[in-house]
Protein backbone atom coordinates (compact mmCIF):
# COMPACT_ATOMS: atom_id res chain seq x y z
CA UNK A 1 0.00 0.00 0.00
CA UNK A 2 2.85 2.38 0.88
CA UNK A 3 4.66 1.68 -2.40
CA UNK A 4 1.50 2.33 -4.41
CA UNK A 5 0.90 5.68 -2.71
CA UNK A 6 4.48 6.84 -3.19
CA UNK A 7 4.38 5.85 -6.88
CA UNK A 8 1.08 7.70 -7.41
CA UNK A 9 2.30 10.93 -5.79
CA UNK A 10 5.58 10.80 -7.76
CA UNK A 11 3.70 10.39 -11.03
CA UNK A 12 1.48 13.39 -10.21
CA UNK A 13 4.53 15.49 -9.42
CA UNK A 14 6.21 14.47 -12.68
CA UNK A 15 3.14 15.44 -14.68
CA UNK A 16 3.03 18.79 -12.85
CA UNK A 17 6.68 19.45 -13.63
CA UNK A 18 6.09 18.54 -17.28
CA UNK A 19 3.28 21.11 -17.42
CA UNK A 20 5.50 23.74 -15.82
CA UNK A 21 8.36 23.02 -18.23
CA UNK A 22 6.06 23.39 -21.24
CA UNK A 23 4.55 26.60 -19.86
CA UNK A 24 8.03 28.01 -19.39
CA UNK A 25 9.09 26.95 -22.90
CA UNK A 26 6.02 28.51 -24.48
CA UNK A 27 6.37 31.65 -22.41
CA UNK A 28 3.49 31.06 -20.04
CA UNK A 29 5.91 31.00 -17.16
CA UNK A 30 3.26 29.59 -14.80
CA UNK A 31 2.44 26.26 -13.32
CA UNK A 32 -0.80 24.49 -12.76
CA UNK A 33 -2.19 21.03 -12.29
CA UNK A 34 -1.98 18.33 -14.87
CA UNK A 35 -3.55 19.00 -18.26
CA UNK A 36 -7.21 19.88 -18.18
CA UNK A 37 -7.82 18.66 -21.76
CA UNK A 38 -6.79 15.05 -22.09
CA UNK A 39 -3.03 14.73 -21.82
CA UNK A 40 -2.30 18.26 -23.11
CA UNK A 41 -0.66 20.52 -20.47
CA UNK A 42 -2.36 23.83 -19.77
CA UNK A 43 -0.76 27.26 -19.89
CA UNK A 44 -0.88 28.93 -16.48
CA UNK A 45 -2.91 32.11 -16.27
CA UNK A 46 -0.49 34.85 -15.21
CA UNK A 47 1.41 37.87 -16.37
CA UNK A 48 4.38 35.96 -17.72
CA UNK A 49 7.24 36.24 -20.17
CA UNK A 50 5.10 34.96 -23.06
CA UNK A 51 3.38 38.32 -23.39
CA UNK A 52 6.67 40.12 -22.89
CA UNK A 53 8.11 38.19 -25.85
CA UNK A 54 5.28 39.29 -28.10
CA UNK A 55 6.06 42.25 -30.37
CA UNK A 56 7.39 45.28 -28.51
CA UNK A 57 6.34 47.56 -31.37
CA UNK A 58 3.21 49.01 -29.76
CA UNK A 59 2.27 51.15 -26.78
CA UNK A 60 1.14 49.22 -23.68
CA UNK A 61 -2.44 49.98 -22.72
CA UNK A 62 -3.09 47.99 -19.54
CA UNK A 63 0.34 48.75 -18.09
CA UNK A 64 0.00 52.51 -17.89
CA UNK A 65 -0.59 53.54 -21.50
CA UNK A 66 -4.06 54.54 -22.68
CA UNK A 67 -5.83 53.22 -25.75
CA UNK A 68 -5.05 56.59 -27.30
CA UNK A 69 -1.53 55.27 -28.00
CA UNK A 70 -2.97 52.57 -30.24
CA UNK A 71 -5.20 55.15 -31.90
CA UNK A 72 -2.22 57.40 -32.62
CA UNK A 73 -0.08 54.64 -34.10
CA UNK A 74 -2.88 53.27 -36.26
CA UNK A 75 -3.97 56.73 -37.38
CA UNK A 76 -0.42 57.42 -38.55
CA UNK A 77 -0.19 54.12 -40.44
CA UNK A 78 -3.13 53.77 -42.85
CA UNK A 79 -1.68 50.65 -44.49
CA UNK A 80 -1.56 48.75 -41.19
CA UNK A 81 -4.86 50.07 -39.86
CA UNK A 82 -6.57 49.13 -43.14
CA UNK A 83 -5.26 45.56 -42.93
CA UNK A 84 -6.30 45.16 -39.30
CA UNK A 85 -9.71 46.69 -39.89
CA UNK A 86 -10.30 44.09 -42.63
CA UNK A 87 -9.42 41.31 -40.17
CA UNK A 88 -11.73 42.69 -37.50
CA UNK A 89 -14.59 43.23 -39.94
CA UNK A 90 -14.21 39.64 -41.22
CA UNK A 91 -14.31 38.30 -37.66
CA UNK A 92 -17.56 40.16 -37.01
CA UNK A 93 -19.04 39.00 -40.34
CA UNK A 94 -18.11 35.38 -39.57
CA UNK A 95 -19.60 35.70 -36.07
CA UNK A 96 -16.21 35.18 -34.46
CA UNK A 97 -16.59 38.58 -32.83
CA UNK A 98 -19.73 40.04 -31.36
CA UNK A 99 -21.80 42.09 -33.78
CA UNK A 100 -22.73 44.36 -30.88
CA UNK A 101 -19.11 45.26 -30.09
CA UNK A 102 -17.60 48.58 -31.10
CA UNK A 103 -16.20 47.76 -34.59
CA UNK A 104 -13.32 50.24 -34.36
CA UNK A 105 -9.73 49.08 -34.01
CA UNK A 106 -9.17 51.34 -31.02
CA UNK A 107 -11.98 49.66 -29.10
CA UNK A 108 -10.88 46.15 -30.11
CA UNK A 109 -7.28 46.86 -29.10
CA UNK A 110 -8.15 48.27 -25.68
CA UNK A 111 -6.66 46.18 -22.90
CA UNK A 112 -3.90 44.51 -24.89
CA UNK A 113 -0.37 45.19 -23.65
CA UNK A 114 1.05 46.10 -27.03
CA UNK A 115 0.23 46.31 -30.71
CA UNK A 116 1.99 43.04 -31.59
CA UNK A 117 -0.07 41.11 -29.04
CA UNK A 118 -3.30 42.61 -30.43
CA UNK A 119 -2.47 41.73 -34.04
CA UNK A 120 -1.46 38.16 -33.09
CA UNK A 121 -4.81 37.75 -31.30
CA UNK A 122 -6.69 38.90 -34.41
CA UNK A 123 -4.83 36.35 -36.52
CA UNK A 124 -5.24 33.55 -33.98
CA UNK A 125 -9.01 34.10 -33.87
CA UNK A 126 -9.15 34.19 -37.67
CA UNK A 127 -6.92 31.14 -38.25
CA UNK A 128 -8.37 28.92 -35.52
CA UNK A 129 -11.96 30.14 -35.95
CA UNK A 130 -12.36 30.92 -32.28
CA UNK A 131 -14.14 33.81 -30.60
CA UNK A 132 -12.04 36.97 -30.58
CA UNK A 133 -14.17 38.32 -27.73
CA UNK A 134 -13.35 35.35 -25.52
CA UNK A 135 -9.71 35.30 -26.61
CA UNK A 136 -9.40 38.97 -25.69
CA UNK A 137 -11.15 38.41 -22.35
CA UNK A 138 -8.68 35.66 -21.43
CA UNK A 139 -5.64 37.68 -22.53
CA UNK A 140 -6.61 41.01 -20.94
CA UNK A 141 -8.78 40.00 -18.00
CA UNK A 142 -7.77 38.86 -14.50
CA UNK A 143 -4.81 36.50 -14.71
CA UNK A 144 -3.69 37.77 -18.12
CA UNK A 145 -3.52 34.50 -20.08
CA UNK A 146 -0.76 34.14 -22.65
CA UNK A 147 -1.84 33.75 -26.28
CA UNK A 148 -1.12 30.00 -26.10
CA UNK A 149 -3.15 29.52 -22.91
CA UNK A 150 -6.06 31.51 -24.31
CA UNK A 151 -6.11 29.43 -27.52
CA UNK A 152 -5.85 26.20 -25.49
CA UNK A 153 -8.79 27.20 -23.29
CA UNK A 154 -11.00 27.82 -26.33
CA UNK A 155 -9.73 25.06 -28.64
CA UNK A 156 -7.92 22.26 -26.76
CA UNK A 157 -5.19 20.54 -28.75
CA UNK A 158 -1.82 18.84 -28.30
CA UNK A 159 1.32 20.76 -27.39
CA UNK A 160 2.96 20.55 -30.82
CA UNK A 161 -0.11 21.82 -32.66
CA UNK A 162 -0.65 24.58 -30.12
CA UNK A 163 2.92 25.78 -30.46
CA UNK A 164 2.52 25.84 -34.27
CA UNK A 165 -0.71 27.85 -33.98
CA UNK A 166 0.88 30.45 -31.70
CA UNK A 167 3.94 30.72 -33.98
CA UNK A 168 1.73 31.16 -37.04
CA UNK A 169 -0.26 33.98 -35.43
CA UNK A 170 2.91 35.80 -34.36
CA UNK A 171 4.55 35.42 -37.77
CA UNK A 172 1.44 36.79 -39.47
CA UNK A 173 1.43 39.72 -37.07
CA UNK A 174 5.09 40.39 -37.83
CA UNK A 175 4.40 40.16 -41.58
CA UNK A 176 1.58 42.72 -41.24
CA UNK A 177 3.87 45.18 -39.49
CA UNK A 178 6.67 44.65 -42.04
CA UNK A 179 4.30 45.04 -45.01
CA UNK A 180 2.84 48.19 -43.51
CA UNK A 181 6.33 49.56 -42.90
CA UNK A 182 7.29 48.82 -46.52
CA UNK A 183 4.17 50.59 -47.77
CA UNK A 184 4.90 53.51 -45.49
CA UNK A 185 8.50 53.70 -46.75
CA UNK A 186 7.27 53.60 -50.35
CA UNK A 187 4.82 56.40 -49.66
CA UNK A 188 7.59 58.37 -47.96
CA UNK A 189 9.88 57.86 -50.96
CA UNK A 190 7.14 59.06 -53.30
CA UNK A 191 6.61 62.05 -51.05
CA UNK A 192 10.34 62.85 -51.08
CA UNK A 193 10.46 62.48 -54.88
CA UNK A 194 7.52 64.84 -55.24
CA UNK A 195 9.20 67.25 -52.85
CA UNK A 196 12.45 67.14 -54.84
CA UNK A 197 10.54 67.72 -58.06
CA UNK A 198 8.71 70.66 -56.52
CA UNK A 199 11.99 72.12 -55.28
CA UNK A 200 13.55 71.74 -58.72
CA UNK A 201 10.56 73.47 -60.29
CA UNK A 202 10.73 76.21 -57.69
CA UNK A 203 14.45 76.72 -58.32
CA UNK A 204 13.89 76.81 -62.07
CA UNK A 205 11.11 79.37 -61.66
CA UNK A 206 13.29 81.42 -59.38
CA UNK A 207 16.14 81.41 -61.87
CA UNK A 208 13.77 82.42 -64.65
CA UNK A 209 12.43 85.27 -62.54
CA UNK A 210 15.96 86.38 -61.72
CA UNK A 211 16.89 86.30 -65.40
CA UNK A 212 13.91 88.52 -66.17
CA UNK A 213 14.70 90.90 -63.33
CA UNK A 214 17.47 93.13 -64.64
CA UNK A 215 17.36 95.11 -61.43
CA UNK A 216 18.37 92.07 -59.41
CA UNK A 217 21.34 93.02 -57.26
CA UNK A 218 24.49 91.04 -58.04
CA UNK A 219 25.48 91.23 -54.39
CA UNK A 220 22.38 89.26 -53.31
CA UNK A 221 23.62 85.89 -54.55
CA UNK A 222 27.04 86.31 -52.95
CA UNK A 223 25.38 87.09 -49.61
CA UNK A 224 23.01 84.14 -49.84
CA UNK A 225 25.87 81.83 -50.80
CA UNK A 226 27.94 82.90 -47.79
CA UNK A 227 25.03 82.14 -45.45
CA UNK A 228 24.36 78.78 -47.05
CA UNK A 229 28.00 77.72 -46.98
CA UNK A 230 28.19 78.56 -43.28
CA UNK A 231 25.41 76.05 -42.63
CA UNK A 232 26.38 73.43 -45.23
CA UNK A 233 29.89 71.94 -44.91
CA UNK A 234 29.46 69.79 -48.04
CA UNK A 235 28.67 72.81 -50.20
CA UNK A 236 31.42 74.85 -48.56
CA UNK A 237 34.04 72.19 -49.28
CA UNK A 238 33.05 71.91 -52.96
CA UNK A 239 32.91 75.67 -53.60
CA UNK A 240 36.19 76.32 -51.79
CA UNK A 241 37.99 73.61 -53.79
CA UNK A 242 36.81 75.12 -57.09
CA UNK A 243 37.41 78.76 -56.15
CA UNK A 244 40.92 78.03 -54.84
CA UNK A 245 42.34 77.73 -58.38
CA UNK A 246 40.93 81.15 -59.37
CA UNK A 247 43.04 83.07 -56.83
CA UNK A 248 39.90 84.93 -55.71
CA UNK A 249 37.84 84.91 -52.53
CA UNK A 250 34.51 83.12 -52.64
CA UNK A 251 32.63 86.39 -52.26
CA UNK A 252 34.53 88.04 -55.11
CA UNK A 253 34.15 85.00 -57.37
CA UNK A 254 30.39 84.78 -56.72
CA UNK A 255 29.75 88.47 -57.36
CA UNK A 256 27.41 89.07 -60.28
CA UNK A 257 26.17 85.51 -60.78
CA UNK A 258 22.43 84.97 -60.52
CA UNK A 259 22.36 81.64 -58.73
CA UNK A 260 24.42 78.71 -57.45
CA UNK A 261 23.96 76.56 -60.54
CA UNK A 262 25.28 79.28 -62.87
CA UNK A 263 28.21 79.97 -60.54
CA UNK A 264 29.24 76.30 -60.23
CA UNK A 265 28.92 75.76 -63.97
CA UNK A 266 31.26 78.68 -64.67
CA UNK A 267 33.77 77.40 -62.12
CA UNK A 268 33.81 73.93 -63.66
CA UNK A 269 34.14 75.30 -67.19
CA UNK A 270 37.13 77.45 -66.20
CA UNK A 271 38.78 74.51 -64.44
CA UNK A 272 38.11 71.97 -67.22
CA UNK A 273 39.25 74.23 -70.07
CA UNK A 274 42.01 76.14 -68.28
CA UNK A 275 40.25 79.48 -68.77
CA UNK A 276 40.66 82.74 -66.89
CA UNK A 277 37.74 82.63 -64.46
CA UNK A 278 37.88 86.38 -63.84
CA UNK A 279 37.36 87.06 -67.55
CA UNK A 280 34.66 84.41 -67.77
CA UNK A 281 32.89 86.09 -64.85
CA UNK A 282 33.05 89.53 -66.53
CA UNK A 283 31.61 88.19 -69.78
CA UNK A 284 28.76 86.31 -68.05
CA UNK A 285 27.80 89.01 -65.51
CA UNK A 286 28.75 92.29 -67.22
CA UNK A 287 26.82 94.33 -69.79
CA UNK A 288 25.22 92.04 -72.34
CA UNK A 289 25.32 88.99 -70.05
CA UNK A 290 27.05 86.51 -72.33
CA UNK A 291 25.98 82.89 -72.12
CA UNK A 292 28.54 80.38 -70.90
CA UNK A 293 29.11 79.15 -74.46
CA UNK A 294 29.71 82.69 -75.73
CA UNK A 295 32.03 83.49 -72.84
CA UNK A 296 34.07 80.35 -73.56
CA UNK A 297 34.19 81.20 -77.27
CA UNK A 298 35.37 84.74 -76.53
CA UNK A 299 38.42 83.39 -74.68
CA UNK A 300 39.26 80.83 -77.35
CA UNK A 301 38.91 82.96 -80.47
CA UNK A 302 42.25 81.87 -81.84
CA UNK A 303 41.68 78.17 -81.20
CA UNK A 304 39.94 75.84 -83.58
CA UNK A 305 36.80 75.33 -81.49
CA UNK A 306 33.95 73.75 -83.46
CA UNK A 307 30.30 73.90 -82.41
CA UNK A 308 30.16 70.23 -81.39
CA UNK A 309 33.13 70.55 -79.05
CA UNK A 310 31.80 73.79 -77.57
CA UNK A 311 28.45 72.16 -76.87
CA UNK A 312 30.18 69.19 -75.24
CA UNK A 313 32.27 71.51 -73.04
CA UNK A 314 29.19 73.42 -71.88
CA UNK A 315 27.24 70.20 -71.26
CA UNK A 316 30.09 68.75 -69.21
CA UNK A 317 30.33 71.85 -67.01
CA UNK A 318 26.56 71.84 -66.43
CA UNK A 319 26.53 68.14 -65.56
CA UNK A 320 29.36 68.65 -63.08
CA UNK A 321 27.47 71.52 -61.46
CA UNK A 322 24.33 69.37 -61.30
CA UNK A 323 26.31 66.54 -59.68
CA UNK A 324 27.59 69.00 -57.07
CA UNK A 325 24.06 70.12 -56.23
CA UNK A 326 22.87 66.50 -56.02
CA UNK A 327 25.74 65.63 -53.68
CA UNK A 328 24.84 68.59 -51.48
CA UNK A 329 21.20 67.52 -51.38
CA UNK A 330 22.19 63.89 -50.65
CA UNK A 331 24.37 65.02 -47.76
CA UNK A 332 21.50 67.08 -46.37
CA UNK A 333 19.13 64.10 -46.67
CA UNK A 334 21.69 61.80 -45.01
CA UNK A 335 22.09 64.19 -42.11
CA UNK A 336 18.33 64.40 -41.72
CA UNK A 337 18.01 60.59 -41.86
CA UNK A 338 20.74 60.21 -39.24
CA UNK A 339 18.94 62.68 -37.01
CA UNK A 340 15.65 60.80 -37.38
CA UNK A 341 17.36 57.44 -36.81
CA UNK A 342 18.97 58.73 -33.62
CA UNK A 343 15.62 60.01 -32.44
CA UNK A 344 13.92 56.67 -33.18
CA UNK A 345 16.71 54.75 -31.43
CA UNK A 346 16.31 56.94 -28.36
CA UNK A 347 12.56 56.35 -28.36
CA UNK A 348 13.04 52.58 -28.75
CA UNK A 349 15.55 52.53 -25.90
CA UNK A 350 13.17 54.52 -23.72
CA UNK A 351 10.31 52.14 -24.52
CA UNK A 352 12.48 49.07 -23.85
CA UNK A 353 13.60 50.48 -20.51
CA UNK A 354 10.00 51.20 -19.58
CA UNK A 355 8.90 47.68 -20.49
CA UNK A 356 11.78 46.19 -18.49
CA UNK A 357 10.79 48.30 -15.50
CA UNK A 358 7.17 47.19 -15.80
CA UNK A 359 8.19 43.52 -16.00
CA UNK A 360 10.43 43.95 -12.96
CA UNK A 361 7.55 45.59 -11.12
CA UNK A 362 5.27 42.66 -11.96
CA UNK A 363 7.91 40.22 -10.78
CA UNK A 364 8.14 42.10 -7.48
CA UNK A 365 4.37 41.79 -7.06
CA UNK A 366 4.43 38.01 -7.59
CA UNK A 367 3.16 35.96 -4.58
CA UNK A 368 5.80 34.66 -2.20
CA UNK A 369 7.04 31.19 -3.04
CA UNK A 370 6.96 31.62 -6.81
CA UNK A 371 10.03 31.23 -9.01
CA UNK A 372 11.45 34.05 -11.15
CA UNK A 373 9.36 32.86 -14.11
CA UNK A 374 6.16 32.91 -12.08
CA UNK A 375 5.83 29.14 -11.41
CA UNK A 376 5.35 27.72 -7.93
CA UNK A 377 7.99 25.58 -6.34
CA UNK A 378 6.88 21.91 -6.33
CA UNK A 379 7.93 19.29 -3.89
CA UNK A 380 7.09 15.61 -3.53
CA UNK A 381 5.88 13.84 -0.47
CA UNK A 382 4.98 10.34 0.52
CA UNK A 383 1.87 9.14 2.30
CA UNK A 384 2.40 6.80 5.20
CA UNK A 385 0.02 3.89 5.60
Amino acid sequence: MQRCTIWTVSLAAALSLTGAAWAEHEGGGGHGPAASHGTTPTFAKHRGSDEARESHSGAQNSEGHSAANFAARLANNPALSGRLQDLLTALISNKLASSTMDPTLQAAAKGFRNLGQFIAALHAATDQKISFDQLKADMTGPGHDSLGQAIQDLKPTDATTLKSEVTQARQEAKADVQAARAAQDKAEDAKEAAKDKAEDAKEAAKEKAEDANEGHSAANFAARLATRMANDPTLAAEVNSLVMSTGMSVQAAAMGFRNLNQFLTALHAAKDLGLDFGQLQKDMTGPGHDSLAQAILDQQKTSTLDATTLKADVTKARQEAKADLQAVRAAEDKAEDAKEAAQEAAEDAKEAAKEAAEEANEAAKAPAGTTTNGSSAIGTSTTKP
